[in-house]
């Protein structure tokens, strides 16, 4: 989920299509927001939760990069409409925070699977 920059106590999620997802790369274009990523894990019948968070800007870019973003599809089930390793990737920059937070999956999870 995405922390709306004009009012983080919005939240930007997955768009619903095409149009949605161009009403939300255009009001993220140009602006750093930040981006919250909750998981939960359950070892042994005892659950643990994660809560974590990045900022990401994205740069200006042109109309027809945007159009070409909406276009690719690559916005389907990301929220925010975009995914930072795929064609978003030359446009955002990771200001704070984990790539992985943002990709879905906070490290500290990933580190607690890995030492199972």
């Amino acid at each position: 989920m995405l922390a709306d920059p004009d009012d983080a106590t919005l939240a930007l999620g997955q768009p619903e299509d095409a149009q949605a997802a161009l009403a939300m790369l255009i009001r993220l274009r140009g602006r750093r927001h930040r981006v919250w990523t909750a998981s939960g894990l359950r070892l042994a019948g005892t659950w643990t939760f994660d809560l974590d968070s990045a900022v990401v800007e994205l740069a200006a870019f042109s109309d027809d990069a945007l159009a070409e973003l909406v276009q690719s599809g690559s916005w389907k089930g990301k929220a925010g409409a975009y995914d930072l390793a795929g064609a978003m990737a030359p446009y955002a920059t990771l200001v704070e925070g984990d790539e992985a937070t943002v990709l879905g999956l906070p490290a500290r999870v990933v580190d607690a699977l890995t030492a199972l």
